[in-house]
């Protein structure tokens, strides 16, 4: 290879290449005639590559999610963080079955690797989500209007909410350990938003059975037979 300086020893060339935008500094291989790092003269370093387009740029030689791009370990070699050919990270895994893969220890089974995160452990798991008091974590489904979300927040006795449909209460767990179902904000231990009276023709506000027998319960919420409870046997 043309250049103006080389170091050379048994495996490897070191190169010093001059000249205007082109100066570079690279380190060959001489056994497989390949560039492994290449420091170019704006400041970009490629390392499997020869034209960085950023001031680290890595790239992988293999092509099986096995080879590694990028592998920081500890002062006992265990793995920190690992980058493989396929785009998986690995945090505390030198070999992440997901997109995202934080291990604390082998928890002993086999992870799908068709997920994007994995958080594995050999004891209790836990996710954490932190917020200051008064404030809500949110985890979001799905997209557009149709989202659902479950979320929590310590400030109003507000508790937990589980919302479908976009912004639909499904069901509330307040702090005062209260269930809502339909109901924002539940009065008593269990708060059900009613009003399916015709038990004729619906299932009413919930029943208890099967779908072949069943006894069916509503309370009319509105009209002449508002406040009027209803039982209604169905099959049998």
């Amino acid at each position: 290879t043309d250049c103006d300086l080389v170091l050379q020893t048994t495996n490897t060339h070191m190169g010093w290449f001059a000249g205007g935008s082109s100066s570079k500094i690279a380190l060959y291989n001489y056994g497989t005639a390949t560039t492994l790092t290449t420091f170019l003269g704006d400041g970009k370093v490629g390392i499997g590559t020869t034209t960085p387009t950023s001031k680290l740029q890595i790239k992988s030689v293999g092509t099986t999610s096995s080879s590694s791009a990028l592998s920081i370990q500890n002062s006992t070699s265990n793995p920190l963080l690992t980058v493989i050919d396929d785009g998986n990270v690995g945090i505390g895994t030198s070999s992440p079955s997901g997109k995202l893969h934080i291990q604390r220890a082998s928890s002993g089974i086999t992870p799908n690797n068709s997920y994007n995160l994995i958080v594995e452990s050999n004891t209790n798991n836990y996710l954490h989500l932190l917020n200051p008091v008064n404030r809500q974590s949110t985890i979001l489904f799905g997209a557009n209007s149709k989202n659902g979300n479950i979320s929590y927040n310590t400030s109003n006795n507000r508790g937990f909410r589980f919302f479908t449909n976009g912004s639909k209460v499904a069901m509330v767990i307040d702090s005062s350990q209260r269930v809502g179902i339909g109901v924002l904000s539940p009065t008593s231990k269990l708060s059900i938003s009613g009003g399916n009276w015709d038990l004729s023709t619906t299932e009413g506000d919930f029943n208890i059975g099967n779908n072949t027998t069943r006894i069916k319960m509503s309370i009319a919420t509105s009209g002449a037979g508002a406040g009027d409870a209803r039982i209604w046997s169905q099959g049998g």
